[in-house]
């Protein structure tokens, strides 16, 4: 699994911030499941989301769930990448 701390830095936090949450939430395709299975595959921000990219959150996820069908998902989290 890809590391995105930096050495010495505070490690990332293990959910999405509020704010971050409420984003993710009023994006059209994006629910609690969404946002459940990016953290259990390690990622909790979208500065996590921006250093991998669309398409590397989605194979991350793949990766963590042994299933590709997440894949459908590129297009909702590329719109909230936009929101912010």
């Amino acid at each position: 699994m890809l590391d995105l701390t930096t050495p010495g830095s505070a490690p990332a936090p293990r959910c999405f911030a509020p704010s971050e949450r409420a984003v993710l939430l009023a994006t059209p395709g994006i629910g609690p499941g969404v946002i459940d299975r990016l953290e259990s595959a390690g990622i909790h921000t979208f500065e996590q989301m921006r250093t991998l990219g669309v398409s590397g959150t989605v194979h991350r996820v793949c990766e963590h769930l042994g299933s590709k069908a997440w894949a459908n998902r590129q297009r909702a989290l590329r719109k909230a990448l936009l929101r912010i």
